[in-house]
């Protein structure tokens, strides 16, 4: 038995249950833990199910087989001195072929790349169907899809001030991003996207572009959905971004990716080889 954690924003559980997926896919018995969005102060939401898929959840009594629940083993995760039955992704971007060794044990991890899921990802995108979409968001597909509609994708909040993301997606490369798209393509129509839209319009100050300001709280999952109706991206290094782009049916499009992710982290695995590095 094996059993994975499910944690973060809805880009990262999809990288969880893409990879999930793929060990069902290859015979392995699965289950998932949830409780991570039981926890006091987690502020995450479990939104898997936003978008009609499900998983087989771990019980209790699973858990304590692995000693998850137990505090001293909780307080060891950090130190690397783990249970032999915990597994940690330490290299979520940086593919690696170890995990399919494993019967039994309990995974932590992102696992951010597609590599991680080959066998299942045509399935995963045809799984995926958001759910509650409301006259607004279907008159905005409609639009999107009768343009030449190009996605652009910032993300701020918990990224400002981050050591981490600084200095990556910059007003810079979202006007070298927007310069390339102009040479190759013509009439193009720029629809953005940002977790904080007064802030991102400073980006885009002598542009002509289009704020989506659709969605927000527990509707921004939606905007995944927009974003993956459009026909190119200028995406920004998030994992929202990354399933936006990874979702859309229109697979000629132009994409856009950032040329680092991370500051200080090597994350050779985590652009599909399609994508262009600018």
């Amino acid at each position: 038995m094996i059993i994975v954690r499910i944690q973060g924003g809805i880009g990262n559980q999809l990288f969880q249950y893409a990879f999930y997926k793929e060990l069902e896919a290859r015979g392995k018995q699965v289950y998932a833990d949830l409780s991570k969005f039981d926890s006091k102060g987690e502020y995450r939401q479990y939104e898997l199910p936003k978008l009609s898929l499900e998983v087989n959840q771990a019980t209790q009594e699973m858990l304590a087989q692995y000693k998850i629940n137990n505090p001293f083993i909780k307080r060891l995760y950090s130190t690397g001195l783990f249970s032999k039955q915990v597994i940690i992704d330490k290299k979520s971007q940086t593919y690696s072929d170890e995990f399919w060794k494993y019967d039994d044990v309990y995974m932590i991890g992102y696992w951010q790349s597609a590599k991680y899921f080959p066998s299942v990802a045509n399935s995963i995108r045809n799984s995926v169907k958001f759910i509650n979409i409301d006259t607004k968001n279907q008159l905005m597909i409609k639009k999107m899809k009768n343009v030449n509609s190009v996605s652009v994708h910032v993300r701020l909040g918990d990224y400002v001030g981050c050591k981490m993301y600084e200095n990556i997606c910059t007003p810079r490369y979202y006007k070298n991003a927007i310069d390339y798209i102009k040479k190759l393509q013509p009439e193009v129509k720029f629809f953005v996207f940002a977790d904080e839209i007064e802030k991102a319009r400073e980006y885009f100050y002598n542009e002509e572009v289009e704020f989506v300001e659709l969605n927000s709280g527990e509707n921004s999952y939606l905007d995944m959905l927009l974003i993956s109706s459009c026909k190119h991206h200028i995406m920004a290094n998030s994992s929202f971004s990354w399933w936006g782009v990874f979702l859309s049916e229109f697979k000629e499009g132009i994409v856009l990716t950032p040329s680092k992710w991370l500051n200080g982290v090597e994350t050779p695995d985590i652009w599909c080889e399609e994508w262009i590095k600018i």
